[in-house]
């Protein structure tokens, strides 16, 4: 009978047997499992590192956000094309033309219909449509709102997403093209008007150009977590409005040099201290001017550069009448000339009564001065896949805007009314109004998303099934998660362990195909010493035991090999990662503790011990055919093949 002790003896026994062919097994065996620990232990100190960064920015908040989505908006439901809507629009639009003529006959001009006015459009088969973007067509959008039921504001919100903990409101700039505000940055006292080709569309603008389609009103908690140190929400007592601004924007308003593709950990840290320390209420300013001001600039640089384009030819005349952007900043264009008859003058006087009756406001232009007073990330899609990039768009914590100031600057500026004017027109089809709910943990926030998200229908499009059309008069805000990825984060922790265990089934299913082989050719290799332990009277149980026994040493010591590479490429992988995440986590989260590291190894027990064990019950398994076949013969007959 061969004792456990003896099997233990035995079997390291002959582990120091033909180390070459053992080295061989235990060097292809372990190669299996060196990825899974490695990525095991780069995932695991990412998301502990992850953790560390929790209690900065949002991460660790859970919130969603809500806009308007109404899914017949963008097909041929609704108020664009109700009958009842349109006829009223008619009858508006009819009226106004009317004193249109009338007025125009008592001031002696002549009026022409525009029709890019028009309030109604038909497409000439008697398919009559709203145009929302007119006085008359946002006058009956208005009165549609005012007696539907239904009405778009945070009590509606909160009706679809109960039992937050806490809502919050925000509200994005005007963007009503030619119609809208605009905001000329003025530096060196000189205000720059060619912004405004830089910062066509909303949100898609980095930097100080963003300013005048991205800057949003925010309720102050959620701006505070990106408050740099010393400053506040509060306005200055000098008019200042405080703003929270993007990084690159900062860089840009110091005017400081871009950092070089190459520059390093250290480079990129300083730079962040730098910036932080100088732009901590750093003051700027910009020429509010509302549409009827900034149309008048533009005419004047564009008349100045038609004549810039045609002074060289004979046969050019000016114009009698040539305004020119003012050297002074944020101020009126000046006149260079103006050679009208005294009856072209009386004319053009009666024009601009007869607009300013039909609701052409007047020329306003004001200078306001702005405070930085916090810093958040940028946000946007990273141009590459490098690490710093991936972690930018999976793990950042934003506002998700460049600019954003606190809600309540609304009560104590007075131009903010004419910024952030918004239509109702705008409201059912760009909406700039958002909501916020705020709940305690990412079980409240999922559930959230599942029972009250919808699906916004585009024409053609169908819902899969579980999934609710956005409609005003059930669900009409379309869900997102807001300012992190922590219920992403979340759900990746809940979902990695699942998929570890997976993908060590996976790895553990191929090692046992690869060690039986290994392993039984190594039990064939030695039928002779069976066969003579048979002759002294072992049991097949014993002998089994034996080889078990080695299997199992095979395992540990393919365990440590593999932990041992494992953990060499983690290290690796954290020596040329950790500095730059760290400095990226940083400015992501707006650290304050520069020092803290992001690291990409954690030695977690669960992950290690889960590793070991699918290697040794890899091995046993795999051992189970060759000893049961190996014990089973004859010995005799081994002994005289052998």
């Amino acid at each position: 009978m061969i004792r456990f002790v003896d099997s233990l003896q035995l079997a390291y026994t002959k582990i120091r047997t033909r180390r070459i062919r053992l080295f061989i097994v235990l060097f292809v065996s372990s190669l299996l499992f060196t990825g899974l620990v490695a990525g095991s232990l780069i995932v695991s100190g990412a998301l502990s590192s992850f953790r560390a960064f929790s209690d900065q920015g949002f991460t660790g908040r859970y919130l969603v956000s809500g806009t308007y989505a109404d899914s017949r908006a963008y097909s041929s439901g609704p108020p664009s094309y109700d009958p009842a809507m349109i006829a009223r629009a008619e009858t508006l639009e009819k009226d106004l033309q009317a004193r249109k003529k009338t007025e125009a006959k008592r001031l002696g001009i002549e009026y022409v219909t525009n029709e890019a006015d028009r309030t109604v459009y038909d497409d000439g088969s008697g398919n009559k449509s709203l145009n929302t973007s007119t006085t008359i067509g946002e006058q009956v959008l208005q009165e549609f709102e005012q007696t539907n039921s239904y009405k778009l504001n945070l009590d509606r919100f909160k009706k679809q997403l109960p039992g937050a903990k806490k809502y919050y409101e925000s509200k994005r700039i005007s963007s009503n093209f030619g119609q809208s505000p605009v905001l000329n940055f003025i530096d060196n006292n000189k205000e720059q008007t060619d912004q405004q080709n830089k910062n066509f569309m909303p949100g898609m603008t980095q930097g100080i150009a963003g300013l005048s389609t991205d800057w949003t009103l925010m309720d102050s908690p959620l701006l505070e977590p990106f408050l740099l140190k010393d400053q506040t929400l509060t306005v200055g007592t000098d008019g200042s409005i405080p703003i929270v601004t993007s990084y690159s924007a900062a860089q840009e308003l110091l005017k400081l040099p871009k950092l070089s593709v190459n520059a390093t950990a250290n480079d990129k840290k300083a730079r962040l201290v730098e910036v932080r320390e100088k732009i901590a209420g750093h003051a700027f300013s910009v020429c509010y001017r509302n549409s009827t001001s900034n149309t008048d600039l533009q005419d004047a640089v564009l008349q100045q550069a038609d004549i810039k384009a045609n002074q060289n030819k004979k046969d050019y005349q000016k114009p009698e009448y040539i305004t020119a952007p003012n050297t002074a900043p944020c101020a009126a264009p000046v006149t260079q000339r103006d050679v009208r008859t005294a009856e072209t003058k009386k004319l053009a006087d009666k024009q601009r009564e007869f607009d300013r009756i039909f609701g052409k406001p007047a020329p306003v232009a004001k200078i306001l001065t702005f405070r930085i007073v916090g810093v958040s990330p940028d946000r946007g899609f990273p141009q590459g896949f490098s690490v710093n990039d991936i972690l930018a768009s999976i793990l950042t914590s934003s506002l998700g805007v460049g600019w954003a100031s606190p809600i309540d600057v609304a009560a104590q500026v007075p131009e903010t009314s004419d910024i952030f004017k918004q239509t109702v027109s705008q409201q059912m089809y760009a909406p700039q109004t958002s909501y916020y709910a705020e709940y305690s943990d990412a079980t409240q926030a999922r559930t959230a998303f599942k029972e009250q998200g919808c699906t916004l229908l585009f024409p053609g499009a169908v819902l899969e099934p579980g999934q609710v059309s956005c409609a005003r008069e059930t669900r009409p805000f379309i869900l997102q998660p807001f300012g992190s990825a922590s219920l992403a984060i979340d759900e990746f922790q809940s979902g990695f362990r699942k998929v570890q265990l997976i993908v060590a089934g996976v790895v553990g299913i191929v090692a046992a195909v690869i060690l039986m082989g290994m392993i039984g050719r190594i039990i064939a290799d030695a039928r002779k010493e069976t066969a003579v332990f048979r002759a002294l009277g072992a049991s097949r149980l014993g002998i089994g035991q034996i080889y078990l026994v080695y299997t199992v040493y095979l395992a540990i010591f393919t365990a440590i090999i593999a932990l041992l590479i494992g953990f060499a490429l983690a290290l690796w992988a954290d020596s040329v990662w950790s500095a730059d995440a760290s400095i990226m986590m940083a400015l992501l989260f707006n650290a304050t503790d520069l020092t803290q590291k992001f690291y990409f190894y954690h030695f977690d027990l669960y992950d290690v011990g889960l590793i070991v064990a699918v290697i040794i019950i890899a091995a046993v398994v795999a051992s189970l055919i060759p000893i049961a076949s190996n014990v089973r013969r004859n010995p005799i007959k081994d002994m005289r093949e052998d």
